[in-house]
């Protein structure tokens, strides 16, 4: 009975097999690695899904197909290719993949990340874009972000000669800095308990990139087997009571002539704009589930590296020193140079080149049939772009493990601004990050505090080189080990 059994199983699993490599035929799809029966490439993916996907690009081309349970992903790992995919047949392939664990009324069809290209997402992103992340909403906020570095640089101060969790600090700064941009107000005062929502965000973050059964096989999604989505809904609807009362209160202060009652403020402009309030409570949750991670994975990978090569960090030093030196503290102004800094951007650009906030570029889906490269996108598939293999393409970087701002240095017109396929840590095409111009001057600001204002070391006397740079997949690429590091304050005439 047993060797029956064991001999059907293996009838079947071959019989799969061939009708696989079949279909793979007859749909032209781009070449890839033979998977399981059922679960397809999924364990061959393991821990770290982008390393693995370099890994097979390497073997069968920059455009490969896997099937990763009964979902069909096509993966670009070159610039030619992600050019293709985000900019040639951006108009087909920008569609989004939304993680089952994201799939329920109150967010899905409202964010501004995740939502289809409708004519509603098309109209908010045109707002994002012109209003509230333009230049000069983003300069105006200049003095608020000054406040809460000034504040984060008297936190750490207060803890000189202990050992810091670096992504902490970071992270409660972003997301301070982030809630007086949106509310023109004090984070506790806007938002009651900022522990709590610092909490509801962290484990809203904690889900979407927990794996879930459910994306790999969406016949048993209905049953949500893991919880993930009855879980990350719970959250959200936490969340949005907060948003409620906040949302409440300003219509009060705005009253029927709905008269802007603050200014350059975030809240107003959607308020403004004719949005639904669960549109507005959607993107404000967008902002904080995207803009505090990401950035705080920046740093904290830029910090990182930094204290690996004091040579660099002393020539950033030195460059920071140059320029703000004429500069005092209390100077609400003191920072704005930082963007004619050529090393401190060359720095920034060399970190996400290595350490790409997000690895593998939020996954799309094609909206229709589209040929690439020659082969065929099916309607329906998964497309992902593995910025993290593009980054270190030996064939487009020279030493590409090495950190080595100075490759930046001599080529500074080479940017992340979307057109330069080398290096998109944001994106391109009409899902490029709609933040950029903030996080950008929050990044720029939060690294040059970091470096300017203090030395750094490794607890208990550790030699750098026992510094680990081991990853950690997510849907950002997180540190395997949190940072943890000694600030000393520089004390500057």
């Amino acid at each position: 009975m047993g060797m029956g059994w064991l001999a059907f199983s293996l009838f079947i699993s071959l019989l799969f097999f061939f009708f696989s490599l079949r279909r793979r035929r007859e749909e032209n799809l781009p070449p890839g690695p033979r998977g399981w029966p059922i679960v397809g490439n999924i364990f061959q993916l393991g821990s770290k899904p982008h390393a693995a996907l370099a890994s097979l690009a390497r073997t069968h081309g920059p455009l490969i197909s896997l099937r990763l349970g009964t979902q069909r992903v096509v993966v670009a790992s070159s610039p030619s290719a992600a050019s293709l995919v985000l900019k040639t047949h951006d108009h087909s392939l920008s569609y989004r993949a939304l993680p089952q664990g994201g799939k329920f009324p109150e967010y899905a069809n409202h964010s501004l990340v995740w939502a289809d290209c409708t004519d509603s997402w098309k109209q908010l992103r045109t707002i994002c874009r012109t209003q509230l992340f333009s230049r000069k909403m983003v300069d105006d906020g200049a003095n608020l972000r000054q406040q809460k570095v000034e504040e984060m640089v008297g936190r750490l101060r207060s803890t000189e000669g202990k050992a810091t969790n670096v992504a902490e600090v970071v992270f409660d700064t972003i997301f301070d800095m982030l809630a007086s941009c949106i509310f023109s107000e004090d984070a506790e005062a806007a938002l009651g308990s900022v522990t709590k929502m610092k909490g509801l965000t962290r484990k809203l973050i904690g889900f979407v990139t927990k794996p879930n059964v459910s994306d790999y096989f969406p016949v048993v999604a209905g049953i949500d087997i893991q919880g993930i989505r009855r879980k990350s809904r719970a959250y959200t609807l936490q969340v949005y009571e907060v948003w409620e009362g906040i949302l409440a209160k300003r219509k009060e202060q705005r009253g029927d002539g709905a008269v802007m009652v603050k200014d350059n403020d975030f809240l107003d402009v959607l308020l403004s704009s004719g949005f639904s309030d669960l549109q507005i409570k959607a993107v404000l949750l967008d902002m904080f589930f995207a803009g505090t991670d990401t950035t705080t994975t920046t740093v904290e990978w830029a910090m990182a590296a930094l204290v690996k090569q004091p040579e660099v960090m002393t020539k950033l030093r030195r460059e920071l020193s140059d320029a703000l030196c004429c500069t005092s503290r209390a100077d609400s102004t003191m920072y704005e140079k930082l963007r004619d800094l050529r090393y401190l951007q060359a720095c920034i650009k060399e970190s996400m080149r290595l350490y790409p906030p997000v690895p593998l570029l939020l996954p799309h889906r094609a909206s229709e049939t589209c040929p690439v490269l020659g082969y065929t996108i099916p309607k329906g598939c998964q497309v992902l772009v593995n910025l993290w293999a593009i980054g270190r393409d030996p064939t487009t970087w020279d030493d590409p493990l090495a950190f080595r701002p100075e490759r930046f240095s001599d080529s500074p017109n080479l940017d992340f601004k979307g057109a330069d396929y080398e290096l998109i840590p944001f994106g391109s095409g009409r899902r490029m990050c709609a933040g950029l111009p903030l996080a950008v001057r929050t990044l720029e600001l939060i690294l040059a505090a970091l470096v300017h204002n203090f030395e750094w070391s490794l607890p208990y006397s550790a030699d750098l080189g026992q510094l680990g740079m081991e990853e950690k997949f997510g849907l950002t690429l997180q540190r395997e080990q949190p940072l943890q590091l000694i600030p000393k304050f520089i004390e500057h005439k």
